[in-house]
């Protein structure tokens, strides 16, 4: 019962950061931005590929956070300078994002050990 409710924990603390990220946008700059969804998982993928790769964790979580910055450039680059709407240049980021995720990292193995924890 105790691994089930840290379990819950866990889901609601990492959840609830992509909704404040979603509710500042959206009633805050009045910006119905859908790309918090996409890069959340994007940022997941990319820190964990890095990591898994062996390399320092802290590279993996900058470069994860520097991927999440681009999805937003992203979308503000379609908003301002194409004119396209905002609710439609975050779906069409969020869409895009899930695809470039599940592209990349269904066919790469994400659950092998990294080099540095093999048994020798």
């Amino acid at each position: 019962m105790t691994t089930i409710g840290l379990g819950v924990w866990e889901q609601g603390l990492l959840w609830g950061v992509m909704v404040l990220g979603v509710f500042l946008t959206f009633r805050v700059l009045d910006f119905p931005d859908l790309t918090v969804d996409g890069s959340f998982t994007l940022g997941a993928a990319v820190a964990a590929s890095i990591i898994l790769e062996g390399h320092n964790p802290w590279v993996g979580t900058f470069l994860a956070m520097v991927s999440g910055i681009l999805a937003g450039s992203v979308i503000g680059w379609l908003n301002t300078r194409l004119r396209i709407s905002p609710l439609l240049s975050g779906i069409l980021v969020m869409i895009a994002l899930y695809s470039i995720n599940l592209r990349r990292y269904t066919k790469r193995r994400l659950y092998r050990r990294p080099y540095a924890c093999r048994k020798v």
